[in-house]
């Protein structure tokens, strides 16, 4: 199922849109913390302020694209200004979808992931349909953990992924107006 890109997602304090280029300092501030990407299977390099547009790239390019990996930006309300992104893409498996999700450190700790997750899946389930959303998380990143769960996915323990030097947390949701 293709998934279309909505133009603008709110929640009370967040709005989730495209990516725009301004966004790409922001996005660089993420990638370049010590502590923000931890987590994220990006390389040493991809977080380096030349390597940081070729990540930043691929979501403006592929809206719509026939991969249907993309990531949207989270902006502040009130500023439209970029605190972090969540996004969609096929699971490993490739029968499912899986979202991800990350929020720039000085936001941390105020329910803005949460708040976002909630939103967007919300916008995948009941108005795109889909039946089923995943969500992996490193097994030391409780933050992320939380936010699964708050947002009301169910844990479903670890899993193996080939490739992946840990074996990560498992999340699921369903559609349940289906």
């Amino acid at each position: 199922m293709k998934v279309k890109v909505p133009e603008r997602l709110e929640s009370e304090r967040l709005i989730i849109r495209p990516f725009v280029q301004d966004d790409l300092d922001g996005f660089y501030s993420f990638m370049s913390d010590e502590d923000a990407p931890k987590y994220i299977l990006f390389s040493e390099d991809e977080t380096t302020i030349d390597e940081t547009p070729q990540s930043f790239l691929p979501p403006l390019s592929n809206y719509d694209g026939r991969d249907q990996i993309y990531a949207l930006a989270v902006a502040t309300k009130n500023e439209n200004s970029f605190i972090g992104s969540v996004g969609i893409g096929p699971d490993f498996s490739g029968d499912k979808y899986q979202i991800y999700w990350n929020i720039l450190p000085q936001f941390w700790g105020k329910g803005l992931a949460t708040e976002a997750v909630i939103r967007f899946m919300d916008y995948l389930l009941r108005e795109v349909g889909l039946g089923k959303l995943v969500a992996y998380s490193h097994p030391d990143n409780i933050a992320s953990a939380k936010v699964a769960e708050k947002a009301g996915m169910q844990n479903q323990g670890t899993i193996l992924i080939d490739g992946l030097d840990h074996e990560p947390l498992y999340f699921e949701v369903e559609n349940d107006s289906e």
